[in-house]
């Protein structure tokens, strides 16, 4: 009886040991995991932060672009607009000088000398 009890005190000690182990294994497990979501959480928590500040950084950075590439059109345009203007009034300019040289050339058409020298200023104004 003696050895009945101790070969059951040796098992119950050996399921104790057992369940023991089991339970500190799965607290191990369990902390090991806890551990491994909160450093998941952590990085994923900075990753979004750095993702915000990398996407307000670029989003900056190309409404600043934009600014300067509108300002450069408008810039542009303005330059554009004036240059038509120039060209109609260098145009004008030319229509009138050729009226004027015509002009002169006919009122003098009558000295021979002079008609040469409306021939070359015919030249210069074209």
């Amino acid at each position: 009886m003696k050895e009945k009890q101790e070969q059951i005190k040796k098992a119950l000690k050996a399921l104790r040991d057992k369940n023991i182990s089991k339970l500190l294994e799965g607290s191990l497990l369990k902390a090991a995991r806890d551990s491994l979501n909160r450093e998941i959480e952590l990085h994923s928590q900075f990753l979004k932060t750095w993702n915000d500040k990398g996407l307000e950084e670029s989003m900056k950075e190309i409404k600043s672009q934009t600014e300067k590439l509108n300002s450069s059109y408008q810039s542009l345009e303005e330059t554009y607009k004036k240059w038509e203007i120039i060209k109609q009034h260098l145009s004008s300019i030319h229509s009138y000088s050729s009226l004027i040289v015509n002009s002169i050339c006919s009122q003098k058409q009558s000295q021979e000398q002079q008609s040469g020298e409306c021939s070359n200023m015919l030249n210069q104004t074209i």
